[in-house]
């Protein structure tokens, strides 16, 4: 029993720290990390990612970046809908099949969990 009990204290006396980031800084470790030649500012690129649920159609995405032109378009299909969203220097765009008019009604049937 004493010697479970020198061993809980030994156990215990160490101190564990860590360190203690803010998000920025964890950020810029991670950043330094992944991209040590610095490329991200210059980043250009594009990413195609299809999200395949069960019991429904398959989800098309195709993402690309242009950093130095400060652009960023995501393009989603699913079924009959494209749902795309452009941001270019600040300025946002958002269209479903091509028309930037989206009723209400077709807002909220997007929006909606399809159970069943």
């Amino acid at each position: 029993m004493t010697r479970y009990f020198y061993i809980c204290i030994i156990l215990f006396s160490f101190t564990v720290t860590g360190q203690k980031l803010t998000g920025k800084q964890l950020l810029n470790k991670a950043i330094e990390y992944h991209d040590p030649h610095n490329n991200w500012d210059s980043f250009k690129g594009q990413l195609y990612i299809t999200m395949v649920t069960p019991n429904t159609s398959k989800r098309h995405s195709k993402i690309s970046i242009d950093l130095p032109n400060a652009y960023f378009s995501s393009v989603v299909t699913k079924g009959e809908n494209t749902i795309t969203s452009i941001i270019e220097k600040g300025d946002c765009s958002f269209t479903l099949n091509g028309s930037p008019n989206i009723t209400q009604n077709k807002k909220d049937s997007l929006s909606r969990p399809k159970i069943g």
